[in-house]
């Protein structure tokens, strides 16, 4: 069985098409589109000796990620922080904030010691290098 992440729909056209949606927006004085914490995308990728975790993180720094190792799990977890100003008065509002974490199993050829990080305009990436392959060597065991 495959599992795939469930997005709700964030075309602006899936918004307008919706009359419900609509009509609350045109009632109410404030509008959210979306009702939960924001939670970044992620690519898993394996290149050559490496494994590569990429996260699309707009508007966080450093300071926001936090990275660790929990036994054979990798978990990336942060805040996106909401950007307020009293002055204005909120019309709609679909960009997603607070708290996430994401947790993923390590594979067994992971080098623990050999995890990097970095992040630039927005994107987290994570390069993760792989133990040497250690090759099993047949052989037979004489029965006494």
């Amino acid at each position: 069985m495959t599992l795939i992440k469930w997005k709700r729909s964030n075309s602006l056209f899936d918004i307008m098409d919706n009359y419900n949606i609509l009509n609350n927006y045109i009632k109410s004085d404030n509008y959210s589109y979306y009702d939960s914490d924001w939670s970044p995308s992620f690519n898993i990728n394996e290149k050559g000796k490496s494994y590569n975790i990429v996260a699309d993180m707009p508007g966080l720094e450093k300071k926001d990620i936090n990275i660790n190792i929990d036994d054979d799990m990798i978990v990336i977890s942060g805040n996106r922080k909401t950007i307020n100003n009293s002055n204005d008065k909120l019309l709609c509002s679909e960009i997603r904030y607070g708290n996430f974490e994401r947790k993923f199993y390590l594979p067994d050829d992971v080098n623990m010691d050999k995890i990097d990080a970095s992040l630039k305009n927005g994107v987290l990436n994570i390069e993760i290098q792989k133990t040497k392959s250690i090759k099993s060597k047949l052989r037979q065991i004489n029965i006494s």
